[in-house]
Parts: C-alpha cells; sequence; structure tokens
C-alpha cells in the first residue's frame, strides 16, 4: 500500500478499510512517515471524523507496540482517563478522582476491592496532563514496567505514563503539539491502556463518542465501561451543568447499555460555574489536585473530583448509582481518608518533601 495515498484519501473525505487504517497507523508509529505527513494525515483524519471501524484498527495497531503490564492483583484493574481535547483548561480532575476512588476500595469490603491504573500523558491542548501532576509528587514516570507493577500491586494505584508504555507514539508526538487541538490519539489514548484494564470511565468531548467508545471496548472485552460529557463539552462529569452518561456492561455489549442525564443537584452536589475548576498551568492544577484530594480546595473543585470519583466506583462495581457513590466519595475527602492515601502512595513511590511543599504553596 501507498501511505501518501492514503493520506490523500483520508483528506479527500473518504473514510479507510482496516488494511488502509492500519497500515497509516503502522507506518506513523514506526517512524516511516514525515512530520508533515503525519500533520496532514491528523489534521484530515479529525475533519473528516473517525469511523468505528478505523479506530478499532488503529488501536489494534497501538496495542501491538506498546509496552503490557500484568499485575498480580485481586479484583478488577480501572481506569479513570478522558480524550482531552476539549479546551476548557480545568485542572486535573481524573488524576484527582483516581486517589479518592483507591481510598474508597483501601477501605471497602474486600468483595469490592479493585485497583485504578492511571494512564495518561502530558496535555497537547491543555493547562496540565495527568503526568504532569505525579511528576510533581515526586513520581518516576520513566519507572520500569516491574517498579509501575509493584507500586500497584502494593498500593492499589499507580500511573502508566503513556510516553513510557506506548514508545512508537514519539513519532507522532510533534505533529500533535503543532496541531494543538484533539487527533485521533486523544480518543485512542484512553482505551490503550496497557495494565490490561477491564473497567474504564472515559470522559469524551464529543456526543457521538459517547456511544461507540463503549462499543470499541466491548470488542476488546471491556466488563464496564461509562462515558460522560458535560453540556458545556468538559471530558468530565462537571457540577457546572448536566452531564450525559452512558453505561455498557459485558463483553461485547452482552450485559445491556443504558443512557441518561444527570444534573450536580440530582446527586446532592452544588451547582458551581466552570471558571472556578480552570486553572492556568501545570503547577495550579497541581495545587488543585492535592487540594482536592486533602479536602482544601474550594467546594467546585472538591464536588467535581467527588462526583467523578462516584463514576469510577460505579464502573469498578463498589457502588450501583452515581446517586449513592457521591455520599460515599465526598465523606472519603471529608474524613481524611482520601489525603491519607495520597500520602502512603507518595511515601511508596513519590517524594513527600516535594508532596508538603505543593500543600505549602497552596497555604
Amino acid at each position: 500500500m501507498n501511505t501518501e495515498e492514503i493520506i490523500g484519501e483520508v483528506c479527500a473525505g473518504r473514510n479507510l478499510d482496516c488494511a488502509q487504517a492500519e497500515h497509516v497507523a503502522g507506518a506513523m508509529l514506526d517512524g516511516e512517515t514525515s512530520h508533515e505527513q503525519n500533520a496532514k494525515f491528523l489534521g484530515c483524519m479529525s475533519a473528516k471524523g473517525e469511523t468505528d471501524a478505523e479506530l478499532a484498527s488503529m488501536l489494534g495497531v497501538m496495542m501491538r507496540r506498546a509496552v503490557r503490564l500484568q499485575p498480580n492483583v485481586r479484583g478488577p484493574i480501572i481506569d479513570v482517563c478522558g480524550t482531552g481535547g476539549d479546551m476548557h483548561r480545568t485542572f486535573n480532575v481524573s488524576t484527582a478522582a483516581s486517589f479518592v476512588a483507591a481510598a474508597a476500595s483501601s477501605c471497602g469490603s474486600p468483595r469490592d476491592r479493585f485497583s485504578v491504573a492511571k494512564h495518561g500523558n502530558r496535555s497537547s491542548s491543555g493547562a496540565s496532563g495527568s503526568a504532569d501532576v505525579f511528576e510533581a509528587l515526586g513520581y518516576d514516570n520513566s519507572a520500569e514496567p516491574s517498579r509501575v507493577q509493584e507500586i500497584l500491586e502494593r498500593c492499589g494505584l499507580c500511573f502508566v505514563f503513556a510516553q513510557r508504555f506506548h514508545p512508537a507514539m514519539r513519532h507522532v508526538a510533534s505533529a500533535r503539539r503543532a496541531l494543538g487541538k484533539r487527533t485521533v490519539f486523544n480518543v485512542l489514548g484512553p482505551l490503550a491502556n496497557p495494565a490490561g484494564t477491564s473497567r474504564q470511565l472515559v470522559g469524551v468531548s464529543t456526543e457521538d463518542l459517547l456511544d461507540r467508545i463503549p462499543i470499541i471496548l466491548a470488542g476488546r472485552g471491556a466488563e464496564v465501561t461509562m462515558t460522560v460529557m458535560s453540556a458545556e463539552g468538559m471530558d468530565e462529569l462537571s457540577t457546572s451543568s448536566s452531564n450525559a452518561v452512558r453505561v455498557s456492561r459485558g463483553a461485547n455489549g452482552g450485559g445491556g447499555s443504558k443512557k441518561f442525564t444527570v444534573k450536580p443537584e440530582e446527586v446532592g452536589l452544588h451547582r458551581s460555574d466552570i471558571s472556578e475548576i480552570r486553572v492556568a498551568d501545570a503547577s495550579e492544577s497541581t495545587r488543585a489536585v492535592v487540594g482536592a484530594v486533602d479536602g482544601t480546595a474550594s467546594r467546585a473543585v472538591t464536588e467535581t473530583v467527588a462526583f467523578n470519583a462516584a463514576g469510577a466506583l460505579v464502573v469498578a462495581g463498589a457502588a450501583d448509582s452515581l446517586k449513592d457513590a457521591v455520599p460515599a466519595c465526598m465523606d472519603i475527602i471529608r474524613s481524611g481518608r482520601a489525603s491519607a492515601e495520597l500520602d502512603s502512595f507518595v511515601k511508596h513511590a513519590g517524594s513527600m518533601e516535594m508532596l508538603e511543599g505543593i500543600r505549602n504553596s497552596g497555604a
């Protein structure tokens, strides 16, 4: 196949078949294409819109080049991750929610235990990515897979740095930065966790992905997928608007699927303004994450985190509904159990000196 011709097909607005999508994705991730070709393909693919077949084919190519983890843990492994590209420049909600969810697992009954393999990267278009937050906590983003696996097994939480576990993605990094907007890899990233996650909360920033991502993940054996998007286009559950939610259960969708809208007031939270959770840079995002987990952040920040941690509990099977899970997550934060979880994690996998520096900088 001719890569340039395939790129031309996409730029002409035509969909690719599975073989074409696999070919061009393989060429890009193997470094066989130029920066210009990568930028052209990614820009045209975004303009055209990706089909399910294109996404599934490219995801398969990514996973075949990934460094995989095989942790020995009890219960399901979950992830909380957004596609990014919503341009709202909010703090890193999913990272804070991951710590709260991990705390819920630690203090829950044995049958409700689960682990959180937080998959993420540096931000390509926003104020901060999860990698920036973990790095600020002293976490070694370049740690060997065996070390990351050990952290997950011991702490019930780890960070899976996309650049470390998807080394082939370095070939498209400059094109993604140059475009500075959502590309197909923003969609694929949350679907490509190398830790064998079977349950995921995925925030999306376009309505069509609410329905499509669960189908793609179910085809790869996912047990539970919750996709969420706020009415303002935020790829998280938001307290500043109503939220569209889709929950799909069972591999290949065999367990049923339901779609609904939820407002913050319906789960016991307060309405906020999106400006209350926006940040200027990675440092401010990290302070918001730590403050939310510690219970010292503003109500809007804290409740946004609790809302998304509640989604993680539903996905993990530790709660039946968002309405049940939200009060539990708020209690975990207010009681100090989430903060203790953060301390425990950082003592083993980061730097307490750096964590205390963050806390003191927000005083």
